[in-house]
Order: C-alpha cells, then structure tokens, then sequence
C-alpha cells in the first residue's frame, strides 16, 4: 500500500482516537463509583490503557506525515516542530490557567509554582514532583513532547520493519534497567520523595518506560504501510502470542517486589491494540468505525483535558447512588461523555483549530520565503 493511500484512509484513525479517549473517560469515572462488582472493576481499569493506544496512534500517524511532508517541504524537520507546538500548546496553557483557579476554589487537590512551571515547559515526565499535577493528566502531553523530541532521530534511523522491531526490543531492555536503577538510587537523589509513589506513579507514567509503546507504534508504521508476506505476519502474531504469554505468566512486577519496574500489562494491552489498528486499517468494522467515533475521536485532545473537569465536579453526585453501581456507572460515563463534548466541541472549533491554522500560515510563509532565497540563488 502506498503511503499517499495510507494517509487518506483517516477515518480509522480517527476512529481510534475516539475509542482511546472512550477509554479514558471510563477510568476516570468508573474509579469514582463505589461498590463495582469486580468484574466492572477490572473493565474499568483497563480503561487506562486507552493512553497507550494514543501513543501508537501518535508514532504511527507521525511516521506517515514526516514520510509525506519529506517529499513536499523543504524544511519537515523544524515544520514539524512548528506543527506540533501549535496544536497542542494554545489550549495545554489554557487548562493550566483554568486548573490553576479550578484547583485554588477546590483545595482537594494542591499545587505550586513548581507544577505551573514544568507543566509550561513540558517537563512533567522527568520531574517525580510534578509528573501529574497541573492540569491532570499532564503525564501523557508531557511523555507526547517528548517523543516529539526523538522522533527526527527515529525516523532518520527506523528505515525497515526489522529496526522497528529492534527498537522495541532496546526500548523494553532499556526501560527495566533505567527504572531499576531509577528506584536503587532514589534514596540518594530523591530522600524525600515516596519510594512506592515513585514505583506505582513516576516509573509507571514516565517516557522511558512508555517508549516500548511508541515503538509499537513505528512497528505498526511499517506492518501497515509495506506489502510483507504472509510468512512475515504470522511469524509476527506468533512472536506476539508468545511475548503476551510470557508477560501474563512470568510476572516480574510482583514476584520480584518490583512494581512499576517491568512494563507487564500495559504491554499486553498495547500488543493487542497493534492488532487492532491493523485490522481497523483493512476493514470497515462499523461498530468500531462510525461518525460517533470519529467525531470523539477528532475532538480527543480537548476531550482528555475537560473531561477532568466534569468527572471532578460531580462526582459527588454520583457517589451518593450506591443500589445500583452499574447503572450509576453507566450514567456518569454518559454525563460526563456528554457534558465534555458540548464543552470540547467549541474548543476543538475555536481553540485547536485556530491553533492548527495559525501554525500551518508560519510554515507556510517560512516556505515560501525558502523558495524565493533559492530562486534568487539558481540566477
């Protein structure tokens, strides 16, 4: 499949998006209704995951873009950037001003300057203090930027599907030494920070250990994009089976005392999603791909950063309806769902894509001042 092919097929990719974000909304307020049978229990916390698929989503989409924008654009690399910065930023520096005073009217949850601080910068995911704190969920935008950083380096290196593959592999070493290590001397660089919050929040959320999962996504990248044989992709999916396999029965997580250190069920769910962005790239899965989840997931990004807000307010509400925590469940997804999306519709319209256009007019002119330099040149 050509990559021009690929780039127009968006709709799954929106699709996704919006059962990333579903996901999300699910966690956060499902984890707010008490007495879930635990069966509901366990679905909603495989909510959380929904991150990880918004980061293969995000290497994956990426890769094609930079392969496409090489070819049409004279300088991809410092556009990219630009492109970047002005579709998460304007309304990332708006949620941290709205947190801000959210936050100070609401003292049930603190924050400093310090937070303000990294948050602006980006900084959270390095910073044990402040990995999520202002606005919530700031992990993942944090860990987002930061793949940002390494991705021209990626792509000028992960040309094939093998070092796609090789990179996952590094990734995975890379993070179980770099947490381990991260916990053994944390009583010498970190004396006062908690080191079970340090294994279950700051190793759990930061980039090194999600970097596998953005692997994942390159993987994807080349799985989807080039014709590989039949052999190739069965050998893939049994490689698959046999990593989830061992992550489910060999769980270093706890039989070592290490939580937080090995990337075990993520991981799983992750492998999983590969799977499914695969078959959602060959087939019209309408129960998956429709303009509901399209449309969510279009709104995505302004969807994570308000539905905080809603499931925050009212969950109060909700928790006072203890006879039927299902229901209760249900219900507050839906509120929640819905309130968040009238709020997200004007943001994403009035917010994101000024952002998106004022950033594609700085390219734009920056390109154009490019061409008339190297015109002036060749005369």
């Amino acid at each position: 499949m050509k990559t021009k092919e690929v780039i127009e097929k968006f709709d799954y990719i929106d699709a996704l998006r919006g059962i990333a974000i579903l996901l999300v909304i699910l966690i956060h307020t499902g984890q707010k209704i008490l007495n879930l049978p635990q069966y509901a229990s366990w679905i909603v916390t495989s909510g959380r995951f929904g991150v990880q698929l918004f980061f293969i989503i995000s290497a994956f989409t990426l890769f094609l873009s930079l392969e496409k924008r090489f070819k049409i654009e004279k300088s991809p690399i410092k556009n990219f950037f630009i492109r970047r910065f002005f579709r998460i930023a304007p309304l990332f520096y708006i949620a941290i001003i709205f947190y801000a005073i959210f936050f100070t009217y609401f003292p049930f949850r603190g924050f400093n300057l310090k937070d303000i601080i990294s948050s602006f910068f980006f900084l959270n995911t390095v910073i044990p203090s402040t990995i999520n704190e202002i606005p919530p969920g700031v992990w993942s935008i944090s860990v987002e930027v930061f793949f940002y950083l390494l991705l021209p380096f990626l792509f000028f290196r992960i040309k094939t599907l093998k070092k796609a593959i090789l990179f996952f592999i590094f990734a995975i070493i890379g993070s179980v030494f770099i947490n381990f290590l991260v916990l053994n001397l944390s009583p010498i660089f970190l004396p006062n920070f908690d080191k079970f919050l340090l294994k279950i929040e700051f190793l759990y959320y930061w980039i090194f250990n999600q970097l596998p999962i953005f692997a994942l996504g390159i993987i994807t990248f080349f799985v989807i994009k080039e014709k590989i044989s039949r052999k190739t992709k069965i050998t893939l999916s049994i490689s698959a089976f046999i990593l989830i396999l061992l992550l489910i029965l060999f769980p270093l997580n706890y039989q070592f005392g290490y939580q937080g250190i090995f990337p075990e069920q993520y991981l799983v769910f992750s492998i999983l999603f590969v799977f499914l962005i695969y078959a959602m790239s060959k087939y019209k899965l309408k129960i998956l791909n429709n303009k509901f989840t399209q449309y969510i997931g279009k709104i995505s990004f302004s969807l994570y950063i308000w539905h905080f807000f809603i499931a925050y307010y009212f969950e109060n509400t909700f928790k006072a309806i203890t006879i039927f925590p299902i229901f209760n469940l249900i219900i507050f997804f839906i509120f929640t769902l819905f309130l968040s999306s009238i709020i997200s519709h004007f943001t994403y319209k009035y917010i994101e894509q000024k952002g998106i256009k004022f950033g594609s007019n700085i390219i734009k002119k920056l390109e154009k001042s490019q061409n008339k330099s190297l015109k002036t040149k060749t005369k």
